[in-house]
């Protein structure tokens, strides 16, 4: 019996737990050795076939692969047929202001906003502001240029900027 079961490792078509409930269920009738028990297990350790192990993985990973491989193509060719000289930067979307929802806290002081075709800037300082932009009077919201809302929202400039423009003084003269 310990020459077939070594013959069916070293051929690598048998699963690992396959072969080990064979190994053990032989040797507990008896007919192998503690020796050769031991010398099979061993055997089926250094003798692993992952192809046997589990065929399906291996299928999932050659898939895998493959799709990693064409989605990575596509991004090669896209990248590569784009100018590489400074590409223009994302344009900035102002969001739409919308109604409080009583949980969030999404007009904080500075925040910009558009409703109604204008741009807002919200100046209440130190709590959620809940009134809508133009109804109020300015100690909510206070009208602000487009170019000032995108501003605000992509870091070029600050509240107090926007708030406080200061103006530049003609040197020449």
């Amino acid at each position: 019996m310990y020459a077939i079961l070594k013959n069916l490792i070293l051929m690598k078509d048998t699963s690992k737990e396959v072969l080990e409930e064979k190994i053990w269920t032989t040797w507990a009738s008896g007919r192998l050795t503690n020796e050769e028990k031991d010398e099979l297990l061993q055997l089926v350790f250094e003798n692993l076939n992952p192809e046997s192990e589990a065929p399906e993985i291996l299928e999932l990973y050659q898939r895998l692969e493959k799709k990693v491989n064409d989605l990575t193509a596509r991004v090669e060719k896209l990248e590569g047929g784009s100018s590489k000289t400074n590409p223009e930067p994302p344009a900035t979307t102002v969001p739409a202001w919308e109604a409080w929802d009583g949980i969030s806290d999404n007009y904080q002081y500075g925040a910009a906003v558009t409703h109604s075709d204008r741009y807002w800037l919200n100046v209440l300082q130190g709590t959620q502001n809940v009134w809508e932009p133009g109804v109020a009077d300015e100690r909510y919201w206070k009208e602000i240029s487009k170019e000032d809302a995108e501003a605000i929202i992509s870091g070029a400039k600050t509240v107090d900027q926007v708030l406080n423009p200061t103006t530049e003084v003609d040197q020449e003269g």
